[in-house]
């Protein structure tokens, strides 16, 4: 999985916030773990699976709390947005 390196103050302070979260007002969104994206070469990527018991424990938790879910699907045609080209 990769190594992230969060600072103990941003740690702490979210723990200190947890009381904070209201679970039906909460959503979990879930970006880039279709596929292509998972295991698919040229553009899969070998430790996103790593992470996917933990997307799904935290699916369940909110779906368990009454939270809302929702998941980016795949784009594969030029699309123009507000933004510039999306792909």
């Amino acid at each position: 999985m990769h190594r992230i390196d969060i600072p103990a103050w941003a740690l702490q302070r979210a723990r200190n916030r947890l009381h904070e979260i209201v679970p039906e007002r909460t959503a979990l969104l879930v970006i880039d773990m279709q596929s292509a994206f998972v295991d698919l070469p040229p553009m899969g990527n070998p430790t996103a699976a790593e992470i996917i018991p933990n997307i799904n424990q935290l699916s369940g938790a909110t779906l368990a709390t009454n939270g809302s879910r929702f998941a980016a699907s795949r784009l594969h045609e030029f699309v123009k947005c507000p933004y510039g080209v999306a792909r």
